[in-house]
């Protein structure tokens, strides 16, 4: 529910605090020359003078634009935060959230993206000196562009803008969009090296208590670990008596890895309970757990292995797999670049861009296993005890000659970690000419051809034909040798998982096996516009002191993706994975015509020191859903210098990628629950038997340890494009008795349909258990044993459709000052702050709304407000000191929600109990200092997160959530730099 009271609470805190910075105006006016001095350059290079083409292609400066762009001035931010990796620069931002980052262990794609207002990458368009990045690559939600391949080390600005902006842009900026400005005019040699990591101490006693109930290793004390090292040298200088400029960089950074096993807070995965939280772990152990059927069908029960016998197997006895989970994956990153151009006369001036960026990660989490795969037994095997085979096959029912059901889950601890080697090698070309055709026409022609190839090799993983080969032994009648059944012509060797220590060093090598896969995804755009100023030829409204400005041009674009897998992949034989990988290849094309007007209405006059209005249009043909049409109008209003009101709406559409229209259907991880499994099922007997549950099944059903179970996925190549409707509106204030100020507040209103992807395999779950719907119903199939997850028999149908909605609604804040303290120089405020209204998510299913909520449906979560403020003094002695606030508020466990659509009160009180009902409100504080030597160098040295703040720990949540995205989940972050500019 909206709190006006609040609301209005936030909004007067951020005008009454730039208000409070009035007071001393009087004193400005004593401010030595060389203070006047500093504030004036800092002015210069901040918010004023600032010219900006995000979200228009006519140019106008930032703060009297008409669409609302928050601008992050980042040389500064990145001397000041020890940021190495952009993606981390971008969620300092609160209008961002991360999508795919270094964080992210299994399910990586080693790519970096963002999603603005939560509401997807792939709706976030992401531009570079405002045109496109080309896709990041092939794997899952590594589609949306990599963030890896912005040069920091040039990045000037960045600029969001809010909401859509596809009559500009075309499609995919529906959220809004990230304009990464490059500084490519500079003269000289800069660069820099930096080196940080984090010393965190552990000391959380309830984390290191509940592992030592489990008799889990676990670390303590002070440690400094996952170190990170980069540097960037570039050159830049004019040719040609001035009519050419050329500049050229290159890059490297190195990250060390980070595990769980770093932190005792993440040591384990955190289960909970009715008596309160406690470690736990997978069933697939290294010990085994072998569920047996008998051969009339009944469940034989759980055991495990000692010695060579099996013993009944407890609850408790589970393998903790998070230590060897990468919370931060090493990375190794090399990037160069060049830009130039040479003007031949004002009506030719041909540029070129070049940028190239390689780099390498391994995704590592636990050592892979039988994950319940291969499930039978032959019952002449060998390798079974004599107390093994009567409970697997005689005392079962079970002939020699026959082969027993067991379902083992046994983790491959011999072999060692997986790990996901992931590389990509990202390249963008931008080559064009521009110039002035006349005194009021100009023009820009353009190419752009980008591209990413990636190989992704899954290492230390196991084949399933192969366990299923080293389990089905037979002994050697002339040697009494174990063997293989089949005979060993592929090398096979007997895998003895039923005897502490008798799987060999040989049995392991067999069975483990690696999945390679090549991909590409390419982008090739060619842009013509031309704009002009119809001021001399007459075309100027009567109030108005300019005249009508104009764009408009053409445009075409073609995206190309495919990806190779290898025969593993391909056939779904690897045990870690979901399924099978299937090969995608597809391309579409894009043809569009486009226009802008910007129509001065009234302009110096008494009470209308500038009312504009600016109209845009986009007609887009697209070779796969046709042709579509999104426009945009847009009015601002200054009644004096010192106020502008501004507002707009925008039509945006994203186009379905390559990946939605054209990916095989195949089996996937895509569902979190099964309300019918475990002995106590959350849904009634009835219930259950509407999702396909058996007689006799009920209360028998397993329940998957990791909450993840099998879907059937796929593409569509019928998919229409998403739209949606933005609505801002927004006040600047830049008072002119105030030097030095400029506050911004600006709603936005962000309605998106017909929104492409699948029925949430949970909800469909829920729903037919509910209503018995047989639309929905149909889509569940159970395996023989009831389960949605042990084989690939048991799965419930998603695909992709236009079936959602989206929504979101907010106010952001943003507030900058230079307040001068006289000889000792002045002091810099930079407050990014965002309001959260409303984040609903909605499809024929289900509706609800996600702010100040965390948990199963509403994942992460949108905290309600959010901001990061920066105070930096610059004195008059070349040292700079920067403190940084940044704050998350505080969010409620979704299932305390009143919407009967996320709440369910009996869970509230258990969460209660694990301490999970809530996450209170998290301040991080920042600190830095910098001397800067006459000759240009500068030294640096900060600490973030500066009382080692620890993420929240969230039991059955922190693995599916990946909180440490949103929290800082290392610890204090200590680092140096070196930096020089001449």
């Amino acid at each position: 529910m909206f709190d006006r009271n609040r609301f209005s609470l936030v909004c007067l805190i951020g005008l009454v605090a730039a208000g409070l910075t009035a007071l001393p105006a009087v004193a400005q006016e004593e401010t030595d020359l060389v203070t006047d001095q500093m504030i004036e350059q800092a002015m210069e290079r901040s918010f004023e003078g600032e010219v900006t083409v995000t979200g228009s292609l006519i140019p106008r400066a930032d703060l009297t634009a008409l669409s609302p762009v928050t601008v992050m001035e980042v040389p500064a931010e990145l001397t000041y935060s020890g940021i190495v990796r952009i993606e981390d620069l971008i969620t300092q931002m609160p209008q961002a959230f991360a999508g795919q980052n270094s964080t992210i262990a299994n399910g990586a794609t080693g790519t970096a993206t963002v999603s603005l207002r939560n509401l997807g990458s792939n709706r976030t368009l992401v531009l570079i000196n405002g045109r496109r990045m080309p896709p990041g690559g092939v794997a899952g939600g590594g589609y949306a562009p990599d963030l890896n391949a912005v040069p920091s080390a040039l990045v000037k600005r960045v600029d969001v803008l809010t909401g859509g902006a596809s009559t500009v842009y075309g499609s995919d900026a529906m959220a809004g969009v990230v304009n990464f400005v490059l500084d490519t005019d500079f003269e000289g040699v800069r660069g820099g090296v930096q080196y940080g990591g984090y010393y965190h101490d552990n000391n959380n006693n309830f984390a290191q208590s509940i592992n030592a109930d489990r008799d889990f290793d676990y670390p303590t004390g002070y440690d400094f670990d996952g170190e990170m090292l980069s540097g960037n040298i570039a050159v830049g200088g004019k040719f040609a008596d001035g009519k050419g400029h050329a500049s050229a960089y290159v890059g490297y950074r190195k990250l060390e890895e980070l595990t769980k096993s770093g932190r005792d807070y993440l040591n384990c995965a955190v289960w909970a309970t009715d008596d309160g939280p406690i470690c736990g772990g997978s069933s697939t152990t290294p010990w085994g757990t072998f569920q047996l059927y008998n051969a009339d069908g009944t469940y034989g029960g759980a055991y495990m292995v000692e010695g060579d016998q099996f013993v009944p197997r407890p609850g408790t006895a589970v393998f903790n797999y998070a230590p060897f989970n990468h919370i931060q994956r090493p990375d190794e990153q090399y990037n160069a670049g060049g830009f130039a151009n040479y003007e031949v006369n004002e009506h030719f001036d041909f540029y070129i861009e070049v940028m190239y960026m390689n780099n390498y990660t391994d995704a590592q989490i636990a050592p892979s296993g039988n994950f319940y795969r291969v499930n039978q037994i032959n019952c002449d095997n060998p390798m079974l005890s004599q107390q093994q085979y009567d409970l697997v096959c005689a005392g079962a029912g079970y002939a020699d000659d026959e082969y027993s059901e067991v379902y083992i889950g046994r983790r491959n601890i011999e072999g060692g970690a997986r790990y996901n080697a992931l590389g990509h090698t990202n390249s963008r070309i931008v080559a064009g000419v521009r110039g002035d055709i006349s005194d009021n026409w100009s023009y820009d022609f353009y190419y752009l051809h980008g591209q990413t190839d990636e190989t992704d090799s899954y290492i230390n993983d196991l084949n399933n034909e192969r366990m299923a080969n080293a389990l089905d032994v037979i002994e050697d009648p002339d040697t009494g040798e174990w063997v293989c059944r089949s005979g060993g012509a592929d090398g096979c060797v007997p895998w003895n998982i039923f005897q502490e220590g008798g799987v060999t060093q040989e049995a392991a090598d067999y069975i483990t096996y690696v999945g390679v896969l090549y991909g590409k995804t390419a982008i090739d755009v060619f842009n013509l516009t031309f704009t002009s100023d119809w001021e001399n030829y007459g075309i100027a409204l009567p109030g108005a002191s300019e005249g009508v400005q104009a764009a408009f041009g053409l445009s075409y674009r073609e995206e190309e993706f495919f990806n190779r897998p290898d025969q593993a992949y391909a056939d779904g034989l690897l045990s870690g994975q979901g399924g099978a990988t299937e090969q995608i290849e597809g391309s579409y094309n894009v043809s569009e015509a486009f226009v802008e007007l910007l129509i001065p209405i009234v302009q110096d006059a008494r009470g209308a020191q500038d009312l504009s209005l600016e109209l845009g249009y986009r007609y887009s043909d697209y070779s796969t859903s046709g042709g579509v049409s999104t426009y945009k109008g847009q009015l601002s209003y200054a009644p004096t210098e010192s106020w502008r009101f501004r507002g707009g709406y925008n039509r945006a559409i994203r186009a379905a990628n390559i990946r939605e229209l054209f990916r095989p259907q195949g089996y996937n991880l895509g569902g979190s629950s099964d309300i019918c499994a475990g002995p106590n099922p959350s849904a009634t007997e009835a219930q259950c038997a509407n999702t396909g549950v058996l007689p006799g099944q009920y209360g028998n059903i397993l329940s998957n340890p990791a909450n993840q179970y099998n879907t059937l996925e796929g593409g569509n190549p019928f998919l229409e494009p998403e739209v949606a409707d933005t609505i801002t509106a927004g006040i600047v204030w830049t008072p002119q008795n105030i030097r030095g100020l400029s506050v911004t507040l600006d709603y936005y209103d962000i309605d998106i349909t017909d929104t492409i992807g699948s029925l949430g395999a949970d909800d469909i779950i829920q729903v037919c258990a509910n209503t018995g719907d047989p639309a929905l119903c149909d889509l569940i199939h159970r395996d023989s044993i009831g389960t949605l997850w042990v084989t690939q028999d048991g799965f419930t149908e998603t695909s992709n459709q236009n079936i959602g909605d989206l929504y979101a609604e907010g106010v952001d804040l943003n507030v900058n000052y230079l307040l001068g303290l006289g000889d000792s120089g002045y002091l810099a405020f930079d407050l990014m702050g965002t309001y959260v209204i409303k984040d609903t998510y909605s499809d024929p299913l289900i509706e609800y709304d996600c702010v100040g909520y965390f948990g199963y449906q509403c994942g992460l979560g949108s905290a309600e407000w959010q901001h990061r403020l920066r105070t930096t003094w610059e004195t008059a002695f070349r040292l700079n000191l920067s403190l940084a606030w940044r704050y998350i508020d505080g969010m409620t466990n979704d299932d305390g929600s009143p919407d009967p659509a996320l709440s369910n009160p009996a869970n509230q009180e258990f969460w209660a109990i694990n301490g999970i009902d809530k996450i209170d409100a998290y301040n991080y504080f920042d600190l830095a200092a910098s001397y800067t030597l006459r000759n240009g160098v500068k030294f640096t040295i900060g600490v973030n997160n500066l009382f080692d703040e620890e993420p929240p720990l969230a039991p059955d949540h922190a693995d599916d959530l990946n909180i440490y995205r949103v929290w800082d989940g290392y610890g204090r972050y200590i680092f140096g730099s070196i930096q020089f500019n001449f």
